[in-house]
């Protein structure tokens, strides 16, 4: 991006997102029961760059990106 000259901010790191899952395991002894807890973790980052067609062009066309669990989501703020 400094190449070309636009102006950004960040990649600023978010809070990261811990979404929690018990799941019964099993009837222990006199029928209690017992809960495993499975855990996933959202990392997230947040990237301010100025509306510039060459930008999105060049960075988001080339980018590599995983093949599961990684979504991009663009929002253009007037």
């Amino acid at each position: 991006m400094e190449q070309l000259g636009i102006e950004k901010r960040g990649p600023v790191n978010l809070p990261t997102k811990i979404i929690r899952i018990p799941a019964m395991r099993t009837l222990g002894k006199r029928d209690t029961k017992i809960y495993e807890t499975y855990q996933i973790r959202m990392h997230r980052r947040f990237l301010d760059v100025a509306n510039d067609e060459r930008f999105f062009k060049n960075y988001f066309i080339n980018m590599q990106i995983p093949s599961k669990g990684f979504r991009i989501s663009l929002k253009i703020i007037q």
